[in-house]
């Protein structure tokens, strides 16, 4: 391009301006951190359950463990398998966690501890158990969901929530938890079954209904007199984006549990929760048709002792 000054008798240099860009800038896209075990692909893919160790094993609160547990056939026997990289290894003693072998019951104990311990690795993994009559035949197969053993940091336990239960009891749709006696009189019988899961979401406190107990007086003011005052904590118990294989199990079976114990993980979390026992009083979920949804279990504690009265 050629431009002319114009406005003086005094010839000008032609002055050339290139039109070629030398420079581009190139604006990135800030990297944020985010978990590994989140997905965003359109297929919906499931990530796996955390399964935490301190690699020490003292800390109840720092270790997790899960169960498998299944009612026995007259005659018949069970087997139980953890499997690793889709190969089957059959556990038959207390390497990776506690064997119950009942009179009528069947089931493992699996501890995150033992089984680092075992493999010395942190890795995904998951279990099975299986029943089988007098003949031999298999009749009944349950399948862990898929773990995914790391170490414990408030970092890795952060957004997730661990549901404890204690069972004893029959579901007339499912376990009949009524006689846990073991075969061997040298392995002491349970007072209960004890479960255990970590899930994504948070305990939060949601209310504080008050009962007011007062007798009216009869006089000009209508003045009143305290009785006693009652009060509980309501609690939102909320699971986010899980699976039906990862979340059934807790809303038809560990919810009916004797003892409900949660505790949250959430770093930013109002209050620390740790074993708050828990009583469900109802469930909200999306009707959607999706592979993965939220829930909300409405809570309340379990010990209804938030009362001052007058003798």
């Amino acid at each position: 391009m050629v431009r002319l000054w114009n406005g003086s008798t005094t010839t000008q240099n032609q002055r050339h301006y290139s039109t070629k860009r030398t420079f581009i800038p190139t604006l990135r896209r800030a990297l944020t951190e985010t978990d590994q075990d989140f997905c965003t692909c359109k297929v919906q893919c499931i990530p796996c359950l955390k399964l935490l160790t301190d690699e020490i094993g003292q800390d109840k609160y720092k270790n997790d463990f899960f169960t498998l547990f299944q009612n026995s056939v007259t005659g018949g026997s069970h087997k139980v398998f953890i499997i690793v990289d889709g190969i089957e290894s059959e556990v038959t003693d207390n390497t990776f966690g506690e064997l119950f072998n009942g009179v009528n019951t069947y089931g493992y104990r699996f501890d995150a501890y033992k089984i680092w311990l075992s493999f010395q690795r942190y890795q995904e993994f998951s279990a099975v158990i299986r029943n089988y009559n007098s003949a031999g035949a298999m009749v009944q197969e349950k399948y862990s969901v898929c773990f995914r053993l790391m170490k414990y940091t408030d970092k890795t336990a952060n957004g997730t929530v661990r549901i404890e239960t204690r069972k004893v009891g029959k579901l007339r749709h499912g376990n009949d938890y009524t006689n846990l006696e073991q075969v061997s009189s040298l392995v002491k019988t349970p007072p209960y079954w004890k479960q255990q899961v970590r899930l994504p979401g948070s305990l939060k406190l949601s209310g504080n209904p008050i009962e007011l107990d007062r007798l009216m007086l009869n006089d000009n003011e209508q003045s009143s007199l305290q009785i006693m005052d009652r009060g509980d904590l309501e609690y939102d118990l909320t699971i986010n984006l899980v699976s039906s294989e990862q979340i059934m199990d807790v809303l038809m079976d560990d919810l009916f549990a004797n003892m409900v114990m949660v505790s949250d993980y959430n770093v930013y979390n109002f209050e620390k929760y740790r074993d708050v026992r828990l009583i469900r009083i109802s469930t909200e979920l999306q009707p959607r048709v999706v592979k993965r949804k939220s829930f909300t279990f409405k809570m309340k504690r379990e010990l209804s002792n938030i009362e001052k009265f007058n003798d």
